[in-house]
């Protein structure tokens, strides 16, 4: 009863975490199927929710507003809106550097996605900087092999071999098959 309430309330059919993280999971599913339009619409309702109730100076942070925000900027690169997935693949960073402790591994997997994004923009400056910030980050905090290691060097190594820079890239790729085929044999 009082469940039922609280969704007939004008407060939750306004935006109540609880929607927005229902409009967030529609939006993972609909990425999943590679149905970019509907993520789109979804993860955008769950986005306007959460900037409604939460605020973003960072005293009060609902974990998966930072995560909306990240799908969000996939889905716009998907669609091929580089400026907004940009920007909020930025905001989704920002977010969670002023929630998370330096070196968290939310934030260093949003700045991997931010890095690579800026690859795929040809923003190689930058998503150099990026990207070894973040395989430096993971390595110190993971210290053994873990797939955010081998992540990060793939990434190294496709953003090496893009600027041609093959000794370099072959490097860190043949570090992360090394690490997968570790990891791999640990699995069996």
């Amino acid at each position: 009863v009082l469940r039922q309430k609280l969704y007939d309330s004008a407060e939750f059919k306004q935006g109540h975490p609880e929607l927005a993280v229902s409009h967030t999971w529609l939006g993972d599913v609909y990425l999943e199927v590679a149905e970019f339009e509907k993520a789109d619409r979804h993860y955008s309702l769950a986005l306007q929710m959460f900037d409604k109730i939460f605020p973003e100076d960072g005293s009060s942070t609902h974990p998966d507003h930072a995560l909306t925000v990240s799908n969000l900027s996939a889905v716009k690169l998907q669609l091929e809106r580089h400026k907004e997935a940009e920007e909020l693949a930025r905001r989704a960073v920002a977010m969670d550097e002023r929630a998370l402790p330096r070196g968290h591994p939310a934030t260093t997997d949003r700045l991997t996605g931010l890095g690579v994004l800026l690859m795929e923009l040809s923003k190689f400056e930058e998503s150099n900087s990026i990207l070894k910030r973040t395989l430096e980050a993971n390595q110190q905090y993971y210290q053994d092999d873990h797939r955010a290691i081998a992540y990060g060097h793939q990434m190294m190594g496709l953003l090496l071999g893009r600027r041609a820079q093959y000794e370099a890239a072959l490097k860190h790729s043949d570090a992360a098959v090394g690490m997968l085929e570790r990891l791999q044999a640990q699995d069996d």
